[in-house]
């Protein structure tokens, strides 16, 4: 490889030694080295066998020429500036690219020091003048280079190489452009075809690297589109163009996408008219649609359309007056002298006029990497208006790019600062946004209702959906408990038929036991409804089922407190309202009032505002929680507080009791049940008021339960142990004890 190289050095330091005169170079404090296609022509077609290419028999290549002229202007202009570089004067060593085997000599001069080849740690011990790389045309040559100096990092701005293989930063971290991308061209270009409805149509390129990134692009983003591509082609020459236009008639192709140099473009295009291949769209890639030969062809008009796409085209002030007086000042860069790539024998013949009416696509991107560098430059050097630090060593790998603003982080996006664009602030995406600097570099893109991101986020992540599934292991224990609890109310049952007609069972309420143990059993049931996805269904059922079960249960015990009292103490006193209510079976009208009147409150909630399934994405960033929602507070509200006053009165019953006989005071029981009722549904209140996962529904599931358990264990339990364990309780003449004994109390009172 070195061995190469030092070949290489060798002949370029033979070209040098006669070109020393040449107006291709101008001394300076620092030096640009430059590449133009001064005289050039592309060779598509391959050869079997190395050819030694005379740049000198090449023909002038005008955008090329005129490319050059613009970079020495730009170079003298900020040199007669006094605000950019102030006490610093900028030189530059120009060469004309020909052939790769020219071009090669001429980076190698760039690199070298006293014609030795330096490395980068080399560099800093020595006092090299040239530190950055203007050039080169296109993207093959630019690739073909750019490595001898990316290893180095060696600053490569291109005026001309769009392919998109040159944005990787990894590969080519010194190399910038002020030309647009391919990726951007072909996004261009597949908009035209989407604005007129085309769907079919064909791309011809050449064999160079342009072509090839622009095919491959074009394949890559017309993928998941309407847009289908009928037929492409990579040329090596003119020769096939026969072939190809009767193969795009065959297919009936009446759009073609040509995206090669403008030399071979005006060649294919001339081609066309001979074979009178006529009538088609023709979509130009920048690299030709500029071309002012073109205009020039007789008959242009027959071969059809020419769409073409193009940079802004940006006139620079005082650039034709340095045109006319390089050339009265004999300061023009034409020369005869010498073989090497600094020098053009033909470009004396060459007027002021052909150059500034020259095509101008260039002139803007040629002038923008030279201020590119000299703002580099001036950042290096601290330069103020007082003038520049020259005693600052700058070497190339040292020199900043010149930018008003920082590139923004991952996850950042700019926010404009001032009036001009390249002027910004960077500021951080907000969490359940991110940042896409491939779509916007302005705006946070919002995540999905299903996604999140973390604030400074560059995507989005899925969000987990939660709710109470049936496999977790809180609602195992708790069906297994509800299982039980079913289980124990049929043994509660089953016991009290056996015993139906002890003293037991009837001063626990008789029949009407059975309908307290079938309403805490479907009770239960509901318990189960809160695991599992919430459905509409479910939400319904959880809700109605349980407050109309279990307000039936409470209003039995209600009633049973109520008709306890009217025995004991109210019987005397109202002895014709007592035996009406004994007649009529005053016990069942009212559980049958209570029940129906609930049962009517429970309708109008589920008719006007029914608790449905609903998605919460507020409360937690990466979760959306599955839950019943009870979209109407008061009307929800109106069957629980219904609840809640018959549980109050059942209560004040119950206390006014607590003097009645033992075996007939239930006055304990209902308490117990009524402050556990109370206490556990303030507990779910408050948990459902400072949180909103999923484990709510345990806690609901759990204060039912509860609830259920507090009727179950104060009420029924006690009595079950007396019936199993305590038979002698569970006699008539015990009962009758108990209540002479009552009778005697009171009366001594």
């Amino acid at each position: 490889m070195y061995l190469a190289l030092h070949l290489l050095l060798a002949m370029s330091r033979l070209h040098h030694g006669s070109c020393q005169g040449s107006e291709f170079n101008l001394d300076g404090d620092f030096v640009f080295g430059g590449l133009f296609p001064v005289r050039y022509k592309p060779e598509p077609a391959q050869t079997t066998r190395p050819e030694v290419v005379n740049c000198l028999e090449r023909p002038l290549y005008m955008k090329g020429y005129r490319a050059l002229q613009v970079m020495r202007f730009t170079v003298e202009e900020i040199n007669n500036s006094t605000t950019l570089l102030p006490n610093v004067t900028l030189g530059y060593h120009l060469f004309d690219h020909c052939a790769d085997g020219d071009n090669f000599p001429a980076v190698l001069q760039v690199l070298s020091s006293d014609g030795s080849v330096i490395t980068r740690q080399m560099r800093r011990l020595d006092n090299h003048k040239v530190i950055a790389f203007i050039g080169s045309f296109s993207s093959t040559e630019t690739i073909t280079l750019a490595p001898m100096l990316m290893m180095d990092l060696f600053p490569m701005v291109s005026f001309g190489a769009s392919s998109s293989t040159l944005s990787d930063k990894l590969v080519y971290p010194s190399f910038v452009r002020t030309v647009p991308s391919n990726e951007d061209e072909i996004e261009l270009i597949i908009h035209i075809i989407k604005h007129f409805g085309w769907n079919w149509v064909a791309f011809i390129g050449s064999t160079s690297a342009y072509s090839e990134n622009g095919l491959a692009l074009l394949l890559e983003l017309i993928h998941n589109t309407s847009i289908c591509l009928a037929y492409y082609d990579l040329l090596h020459g003119t020769s096939q163009l026969k072939t190809v236009f009767h193969k795009l008639d065959m297919l009936n192709v009446n759009v073609i996408i040509m995206f090669l140099e403008d030399q071979f473009a005006v060649d294919i295009i001339t081609s066309a008219l001979q074979l009178k291949f006529h009538n088609k769209v023709w979509i130009a890639g920048d690299s030709w649609s500029m071309n002012e030969q073109l205009p020039k062809l007789q008959g242009l008009r027959a071969v059809g359309t020419i769409i073409g796409v193009t940079p802004t085209v940006v006139t620079l002030p005082g650039f034709e007056e340095f045109v006319y007086q390089s050339q009265h000042r004999g300061g023009s860069v034409h020369t005869d002298k010498g073989s090497c790539n600094q020098a053009c024998v033909n470009c004396s013949s060459v007027s002021p006029e052909d150059v500034i009416k020259g095509n101008p696509t260039y002139a803007f991107p040629v002038y923008s990497a030279v201020y590119t560098m000299a703002m580099a430059l001036h950042k290096a050097l601290q330069c103020n208006q007082s003038g520049c630090n020259k005693s600052h060593t700058v070497h190339p790998y040292t020199v900043p790019f010149s930018n008003c603003s920082v590139e923004c982080k991952p996850g950042h996006i700019r926010q404009q600062n001032g009036l001009h664009q390249c002027c910004y602030n960077c500021v951080k995406c907000p969490s359940n946004q991110y940042a896409n600097h491939t779509a916007d570099l302005y705006s946070c893109l919002k995540c999905d209702t299903y996604e999140w991101s973390n604030a400074g986020s560059t995507s989005c992540q899925q969000r987990a959906v939660e709710y109470l599934r049936t496999s977790d292991g809180y609602s195992i224990v708790l069906m297994v408990l509800s299982s039980f609890f079913m289980l124990l109310c049929v043994g509660v049952a089953v016991l009290f038929a056996i015993h139906h007609s002890t003293p037991v069972v009837r001063s626990a309420g008789g029949s009407m036991c059975y309908l307290m143990l079938s309403c805490l059993a479907a009770s239960t049931i509901c318990v189960f409804l809160h695991f599992g996805k919430p459905s509409v269904l479910s939400c319904t059922l959880s809700n109605l089922a349980y407050i109309f079960f279990y307000t039936v249960c409470m209003s039995c015990l209600f009633v049973r407190s109520f008709q306890i009292i009217c025995v004991f103490k109210m019987a005397t006193h109202l002895p014709r309202a007592h035996a009406l209510w004994v007649k009529h079976n005053g016990q069942w009208l009212v559980v049958a009032a209570i029940s129906l009147f609930q049962l009517l409150l429970c309708i109008t909630w589920m008719a006007v505002t029914p608790p449905l399934p609903t998605e919460d994405t507020s409360s937690f960033q990466n979760q959306i929680v599955l839950r019943c929602t009870v979209r109407d507070f008061i009307v929800s509200s109106l069957p629980l507080s219904f609840l809640w006053i018959i549980s109050g009165l059942c209560f004040c019953f119950s206390y006014m009791g607590t003097d009645l006989p033992k075996n007939y005071n239930e006055a304990k029981a209902i308490t117990f049940s009524i402050l556990l009722f109370c206490l556990s549904w303030a507990i779910f209140f408050t948990a459902e008021f400072m949180s909103h996962s999923k484990y709510v529904q345990v806690v609901k599931a759990v204060v039912e339960l509860s609830c259920l358990c507090g009727i179950m264990f104060s009420y029924f339990v006690p009595k079950c142990l007396i019936i199993v364990f305590q038979p002698l309780k569970n006699t008539q003449e015990y009962f009758q004890a108990s209540i002479q004994s009552y009778t005697q109390t009171i009366s001594r009172m």
